[in-house]
């Protein structure tokens, strides 16, 4: 005899210990998940960007793109791992930086580095010129650090500084959790060689002579070593310069007649910081600057717990003068926003099961909110072994799918309710209503999945990198829900259950909120079934207006980051001086700090701060720019908007030689969000074009700083060689070029080691003498055949002459990009719109290429493949539902409700003030794949009442009364679920929750009364007849 067979849900209810046991464990798993789960505040962004570094000494910007950045990037392009489009080059004096954009699909980056640097030795070895000094390829670019650290002391020289520094790296490095730890700001100590004019001339000394004298004694030599039959012994030459006095004692030159010259006589040797580049201030002190990396998949907030003991050990150890602040702190962030997350995460459940309590009967309800707590745990359990961290994406789709997971238990007890009532024993009953169920679940749970896993192949980029985290966290969740559903339910149901709605057909005293809204809906019901064709009329209505109004909403990418922080970058002219610089930078800083809304301010002069935030990319270090970091008091967001609106509009061109650009972070990787690409084949007919361009972009209002990526033309001043005299004094071009660099900036001739540290020596003229740029004609310089220096103005003429700021090519061609900042408040898409359309009126030769970077750009790349992604989740659940009903009718029917929720959603983006922009977009595929679940609940009841011989019109009344329950509680249950993402204001989530909320009660209104309507008119067997 066959043993009876049981299906898998009637297995679970027979073995209830089992069910509930294996349930616990799984829940258990979780909470530990809970804890164990790496947390950060957003998945990682790769920034698959390096850069090629150039330097070509003496180069102007033009000779420098011809000569090295064009050949470098010809080179560049040969490799298929390069993304052409995205690959640039700046040129300006002497030296090129090449922006290396990396293909997505290049599994390994670090292997194509690697290959490219040793590739790039080769290329400067061969084809570039042998002036070229370095060709330094780095991709360490993108990386971002997770704190920042200033060291500062009052009393304390850089070299002091540096010691400490070097001891609080040390004891970060012992940190597994570490993987990169960098230091900015240090000053090295050197030793400066004054050389006097006068002196070299009386002594006839020439400065060739010195240089050698320094260099030659300062070279390390070999001694060779001493053989003997059993011992091989080597030979140790004497110490190099131990100090400034060795150096001076130094001998330069000997006369025959014993008279000895040495480098005191000529020069005068001091130690000392000679700041020519740039350097750091916290607070007006000066700084050093330390930066933590963390190794990916560790917990970046137990990351802060160490850093912070370290930090107190540190505190405690170490001279009280010694001040350490940070002044980036990732995880102090990611503590904060994951807390907030969390307690909207609370309240949404909260919510949810509130909604649910309210609305059915305590037993009925109580079962349903169980579900909530058990399938999230069990679904933070599978996402940690699945690699998912906690960060505000994947807890955001967890409270998206929140009402989601209720639905399919509410359904299922519902069912089980109505059984009850019916008469069916309490055992049957609730298998059953599982077991009929489970086919419809599966369809709606898979219609959802669809609706989310195209992002997982479609996307690109960064929008990737962001919503990469979405897919299995709702297939995760949904899949737990739907097993939850038909296994621990019923279970559950037998237990607490026993009795139904209206036991025995009795109706119980007093009059719910469901049979209230029950009589609404079918009295209305009627009236909507009496004109199906006016009611489907409306329908296609809504639709059309959804759509228009769709259309219409403004756009934006993605939205400013929440920080109480945020940068002021300063630009200069260019051949600015660090020490004008410098002047203005402080005076900034100075305001800034004597605000009581500011907490600190970290000026980067001379140079930009690492990279505190993936996608806030770090300037080249140029004389001509400055940053400061500030951080408002309190942590709050509003205070930063607060003050970056005031400052920006009293001292954004305050200071007539330098321009404040006060930045909010944001997540555009772009430098401005309005960029005009125009390319050609020479300068000339790109700067022509680009005038018309810059015309129209000046014209917009709301645009507040234009500007383009040449910069200003720099001044020069160039020597006009007689070559006729310089031959007769055997001074060569080379040797003209050192001894002007001598006077300028300085020549380094030797090294100094003092234990580990070492001091450059570098020559110099005497300060003050032949400094001045106009001084530069009575300038001595040295010849072979001279027997003493002569004067500049002998052997060269001094012309005045221009050069291009900076050259720039992108993909290969000379490109200059017109960029413009936009007010506050203002959106980017508007004001590219209506530039963009005079744009193309203009008359573009047929060299010009005309492109779009900043916003634009980025909404082609985030809207584009999420657009491809709607239309294969569209196409997807059309093909499930059509699988499942094989019909034709019934599929269209049921994808009806997608395009009839976009109308309330566009209402409550636009009562809201949001623009539609990533999140929003998200939300409303999560609202297409929440909406199909409705239909399906509907029209596949109707399907069956007309199976068993219910006329299509009766069917569809009979349907949408007997489904309103259902659809009604999982509606508002989902709808409350995201309500805590639009109260918390934030401008990343709260478009998500908008979309959803307001799309799932007009969705609701529509679907109960336009899909009846439509399936009479539309349905399989019979026609619809009107009744009077």
């Amino acid at each position: 005899m066959n043993p009876e067979r049981h299906s898998l849900i009637e297995l679970a209810l027979k073995h209830p210990q089992v069910t509930i046991t294996v349930s616990l464990l799984l829940c258990l798993a979780g909470i530990y998940s809970l804890f164990a789960m790496p947390r950060q505040e957003f998945p990682e962004f790769k920034v698959r960007q390096g850069l090629v570094v150039g330097i070509f000494p003496g180069a102007s910007s033009q000779q420098v793109d011809e000569q090295l950045a064009k050949p470098l990037q010809n080179y560049l392009f040969g490799f298929k791992e390069v993304d052409r489009s995205k690959t640039y080059s700046y040129s300006k004096e002497g030296q090129t930086v090449v922006f290396v954009e990396v293909n997505p699909d290049v599994k390994e980056p670090d292997l194509f580095w690697a290959k490219l640097r040793l590739g790039l030795q080769e290329l400067k070895a061969q084809q570039l010129p042998p002036q070229v000094l370095a060709l330094v390829g780095t991709n360490d670019f993108g990386d971002a650090s997770a704190v920042l650290l200033t060291i500062t002391s009052k009393t304390r020289n850089y070299r002091e500084l540096e010691y400490y520094l070097e001891k609080l790296e040390d004891e970060f490095r012992v940190n597994p959790a570490v993987s990169k730890v960098k230091h900015f700001g240090l000053q090295k100590e050197q030793i400066t060689v004054y050389a006097d004019p006068a002196r070299l001339s009386h002594y006839g000394v020439k400065p060739a002579m010195l240089a050698a004298a320094l260099q030659l004694e300062g070279a390390l030599g070999y001694g060779g070593s001493v053989k003997g039959k059993k011992l091989e012994i080597p030979i140790h030459l004497p110490p190099r310069f131990n100090s400034e006095a060795d150096v001076a004692e130094q001998i330069v030159y000997a006369a025959p007649d014993g008279a000895i010259v040495r480098v005191k006589d000529i020069a005068r040797v001091v130690r000392e910081y000679d700041i020519e580049d740039s350097y750091i201030e916290a607070d007006g002190t000066r700084a050093v600057v330390l930066s933590l990396e963390i190794r990916y998949g560790h917990n970046i907030v137990e990351f802060g717990k160490e850093v912070d003991k370290i930090i107190a050990a540190f505190k405690r150890d170490n001279p009280p003068d010694i001040e350490i602040t940070k002044v980036a702190d990732m995880p102090g962030i990611v503590t904060d926003s994951i807390t907030h997350f969390f307690r909207d995460f609370g309240i949404a459940i909260i919510s949810v099961i509130v909604v649910v309590m309210l609305l059915l009967p305590r037993r009925v309800a109580a079962v349903a909110a169980i579900t909530i707590p058990v399938c999230l745990l069990q679904s933070l359990f599978l996402l940690q072994l699945l690699g998912v961290e906690l960060n505000r994406v994947s807890l955001g789709m967890l409270v998206v799918v929140l009402g989601m997971i209720v639905d399919n238990a509410i359904v299922v007890i519902d069912n089980h309710v109505e059984k009850l009532d019916h008469g069916e024993d309490v055992y049957t009953s609730a298998w059953t209503s599982a077991r009929e169920l489970a086919v419809p679940i599966f369809t709606a749970t898979l219609a959802i999945i669809f609706a989310f896993l195209p992002i997982w192949f479609l996307m690109t980029g960064m929008a990737k990198d962001f919503t990469g985290v979405m897919p299995p966290t709702v297939i995760v969740t949904l899949f737990t829900s739907m097993l939850v559903a038909i296994l621990l339910v019923p279970t559950l149901s037998f237990m607490f259950i026993k009795t139904g709605l209206h036991p025995g057909g009795r109706k119980k005293s007093g009059v719910s909120v469901l049979d209230r809204l029950q009589g609404f809906y079918d009295k209305h019901l009627q009236k909507a079934m009496a004109r199906p064709k006016r009611t489907v009329a409306l329908g296609v209505a809504v639709i059309a207006a959804g759509l228009l109004g769709l259309y219409l909403l403004p756009q934006q990418s993605f939205p400013e980051l929440e920080r109480d922080q945020f940068a002021v970058e300063i630009y200069f002219p260019e051949g600015t001086s660090l020490e004008s610089n410098a002047e203005t930078t402080k005076k900034m800083a100075s305001i800034l700090k004597n605000d009581k809304r500011i907490k600190s301010v970290v000026s980067f002069i001379g140079t930009s701060s690492p990279r505190f935030h993936t996608l806030y990319a770090p300037q080249i270090p140029a004389k001509n720019y400055s940053q400061l970091i500030v951080q408002v008091t309190g942590g709050n967001y509003e205070t930063t908007v607060e003050v970056l609106k005031e400052y920006d509009h009293k001292y954004r061109d305050a200071f007539p030689e330098a321009h404040m650009r006060w930045k909010q972070l944001v997540f555009l990787p772009a430098e401005a969000p309005v960029e005009v690409r125009i390319s050609g084949n020479s300068i000339a007919s790109v700067k022509d074009f680009s005038a018309k361009v810059r015309k129209i972009m000046a014209e917009e209002k709301d645009i507040i700083w234009l500007r383009d990526d040449f910069r200003e033309p720099r001044i020069s001043a160039d020597l006009d060689m007689d070559r006729e005299a310089a031959n007769r004094l055997g001074i060569t071009r080379a040797m003209l070029g050192a001894s002007v660099a001598m006077n300028r900036g300085g020549l380094p001739v030797s090294t100094v080691w003092e234990g580990d540290y070492p001091r450059t020596v570098t020559l110099k003229y005497e300060k003050g003498k032949s400094s001045a740029p106009e001084d530069l004609e009575n300038q001595y310089v040295s010849g072979l055949l001279s027997p003493q220096p002569v004067l500049l103005r002998q052997v060269a003429a001094i012309r005045p002459g221009f050069s291009e700021g900076q050259v720039v090519r992108r993909n290969g061609r000379i490109t200059m990009t017109l960029r413009g900042d936009v007010a506050f408040g203002k959106l980017a898409a508007p004001v590219f719109k209506r530039i963009s359309k005079k744009i193309a009126a203009i008359e573009k030769p047929a060299s010009i290429e005309i492109a779009y970077g900043g916003e634009r750009q980025q909404m082609l790349e985030v809207f584009t493949p999420l657009t491809e992604s709607l239309i294969v989740s569209v196409v997807a659940i059309f093909l499930i539902l059509l699988f499942q009903f094989q019909k034709l009718r019934l599929a269209f029917l049921i994808m009806a409700t997608m395009p009839l929720s976009i109308l309330s959603a566009v209402l409550g983006m636009a009562i809201l003030g949001y623009p539609f922009g990533l999140t929003s977009f998200v939300g409303l595929i999560a609202l297409f794949g929440i909406v199909i679940r409705n239909g399906i609940i509907l029209i596949s009841y109707a399907h069956e009442l007309e199976a068993k011989g219910m006329s299509v019109h009766d069917a569809a009344i009979a349907a949408g009364k007997r489904r309103l329950r259902p659809i009604f509680l999982t509606a508002s249950a989902a709808a409350v679920g995201v309500t805590p993402l639009i109260l918390s204001g934030s401008k990343l989530w709260g478009p998500l929750g908008t979309v959803i909320c307001f799309g799932l009660i007009g969705s609701t209104v529509f679907t109960l009364y336009i899909l009846p309507a439509a399936y009479a008119l539309y349905g399989e067997k019979e026609e619809y007849v009107h009744e009077s």
